[in-house]
């Protein structure tokens, strides 16, 4: 008897996970790598692109809670909105006063670099 979509479907999914995790050796990330990859995309849209400013076509994006971000043993409902703007808005105060460019404002910084990288194009 064939099993409907759903079940097989989510059955692919949790053993796509399981080898993920096994083939996860450490977690360690080395900021500089982020750093200098981030330094090398900006390049690449200012320089290459020409691109120096993106108008948003969308505001508003779902969230999901930390608590709940990173359980695979659950599937999350959205629950909370962000906005693209208000998150531009706490970026740029980090911009103006260094004392605000703390690793808290990556949660500001994250939704609107998933915008980008939708909205512009990945070839010259």
């Amino acid at each position: 008897m064939r099993k409907p979509y759903g079940i097989a479907r989510k059955r692919n999914w949790k053993r796509e996970l399981k080898m993920c995790q096994e083939k996860m050796e450490s977690k360690t990330v080395q900021i500089e790598d982020l750093r200098l990859a981030c330094d090398r995309i900006f390049s690449f849209i200012l320089n290459d692109l020409g691109i120096a400013s993106v108008e948003l076509d969308k505001n508003l994006y779902w969230t999901l809670p930390e608590e709940v971000r990173f359980d695979m043993a659950h599937t999350p409902t959205p629950d909370h909105v962000g906005s693209l703007i208000d998150d531009y808005e706490f970026v740029r105060s980090a911009v103006a006063d260094s004392d605000q460019a703390l690793p808290l404002m990556f949660q500001h910084l994250a939704p609107l670099l998933e915008a980008l990288s939708t909205k512009i194009q990945s070839y010259r």
